[in-house]
This record gives C-alpha cells, sequence and structure tokens, in this order.
C-alpha cells in the first residue's frame, strides 16, 4: 500500500478522481481477468486470487506513461553521501525504465516464487494501466483539453485535479 500511496496521490492529482479512480479499478479488474484466465487455460481450478496488486501495477504504468519526464528517486540503505550526517545515498531512475524493469522482473520472480504471489495479475494490471494512460492520452487530444506538448501537461485538469 505504500507504493499506491506514493504513486497514486501523484497519478490522482495528475488525473483527477473520476480518472484515477476508472484506472485503479480498470487495471485491477484486467489484473484478475489476467489470473483468470491464465489458470483456466493451465487447468488449474483450484485456486483463487483477491488483492489490489493489479490496481497499483496499473496505477505505475499509467503514471509512468502520462508523465514521462518523471524520475523516481530511491533512498539506499545503508549507504553514506558523505554530504550530511545520516544523508543516504540517491537513485535517480526513469518513469518508463522504472516500468520496463518492473514488468521484466515479473518474469523471473514468477518462477522463483511461484506461489507466493501471483505474478500474472501483475502482468495483467500493468497491461490495464497502459491501455488506460493511452485511452487518456487519446481523449485528451481528441477533445482538445489542456496543452499538446506532453502527456503530463494534457492530463492535468483545472484548479488541481478535480475532474469527478
Amino acid at each position: 500500500m505504500t507504493v499506491l500511496f506514493a504513486v497514486g496521490t501523484q497519478l490522482h492529482e495528475l488525473t483527477g478522481r473520476a480518472d484515477f479512480l476508472a484506472l485503479f479499478l480498470a487495471s485491477g479488474v484486467a489484473g484478475s481477468l489476467a489470473s483468470l484466465s491464465y489458470y483456466t487455460f493451465t487447468k488449474f481450478f483450484a485456486t483463487s486470487t483477491l488483492g489490489a496488486s493489479g490496481g497499483v501495477a496499473g496505477t505505475v504504468a499509467a503514471l509512468a506513461l502520462l508523465k514521462p519526464d518523471h524520475t523516481f528517486t530511491f533512498r539506499i540503505p545503508f549507504t553514506s553521501s558523505g554530504e550530511a550526517e545520516g544523508e543516504r545515498r540517491k537513485l535517480d531512475v526513469d518513469s518508463r525504465v522504472l516500468l520496463a524493469v518492473l514488468m521484466l522482473a515479473e518474469v523471473p520472480l514468477a518462477v522463483l516464487w511461484r506461489t507466493r504471489a501471483d505474478f500474472v495479475a501483475h502482468l495483467g494490471g500493468y497491461a490495464g494501466g497502459i491501455l488506460g494512460a493511452v485511452l487518456l492520452r487519446w481523449r485528451t487530444k481528441a477533445y482538445g483539453h489542456g496543452s499538446e506538448e506532453g502527456v503530463g501537461e494534457a492530463t492535468v485538469r483545472e484548479g488541481g485535479g478535480g475532474s469527478g
């Protein structure tokens, strides 16, 4: 839920309440549908999935595509930058690179931790978030809301994001 708080608040400010909720729920449904389809095709009927991980994955994917110039900053634990006492080294990662790394990491993790998490639901959530971001971008350009320069600027609502 920490990821949802960190990424979801930024996506909410960017898209507004209604679009954020639609993206989150659609990504969750896409993740559940992907998981259910996978287990049905592999004839593993004695399973159930429940969780918001597909929705969280979708919010990460949508933010990475709607704000392509965004940089995530990670503080590396147990390191020191030497500038100030207690200051940790930082790692800045481009949003699209982070999305690619997260999606590519799902495959080996699925092999290593076969029963601990539903990685198919995560991949379905990423797909739902990508599709949702593409649809938001298209809708914004098609109806002339915002500027045409960038996706982030084009989807920001008047007054700080209140489309709902």
